[in-house]
């Protein structure tokens, strides 16, 4: 298990970090998720898998604007997170939902869910 120091300088205006009953939040704080952003949480999220996560919830919940890079950064996430055994859920405001799910179909590689409740008790009860 990795600790909040991850969180470098270079990070903590962006993102915030913890890990609660296993499973490690990841807080995207910004309203714009453009390249710039997605450049660094690539970065930023390849430490938390690296680092032995394997359950990781991304929070989306501030951002209001989402680019394809930030979304291809994402999938890069739950691609590394399942080739080293863990798995990823994002929380997302609802216009940022209906994106993935309808523009991009994103929401058939990984599960987008309304709130972080639902999301921690998708890995805590999963589905069969």
């Amino acid at each position: 298990m990795i600790t909040k120091s991850i969180l470098s300088n270079q990070y903590e205006s962006y993102f915030d970090f913890e890990n609660k009953d296993d499973i490690s939040i990841i807080t995207v704080k910004i309203l714009r998720a453009s390249l710039k952003v997605s450049l660094k949480f690539k970065e930023f999220s390849s430490n938390v898998v690296f680092g032995g996560e394997k359950k990781i919830i991304i929070v989306m919940t501030k951002v209001e604007f989402m680019d394809s890079s930030f979304l291809g950064a994402i999938v890069h996430l739950v691609r590394t997170a399942r080739a080293n055994g863990g798995d990823v859920k994002a929380v997302m405001p609802n216009h940022i939902q209906q994106y993935v799910s309808q523009v991009t179909r994103m929401d058939k590689l990984f599960n987008i869910y309304p709130d972080l409740v639902s999301a921690k008790l998708s890995f805590m009860f999963p589905e069969e």
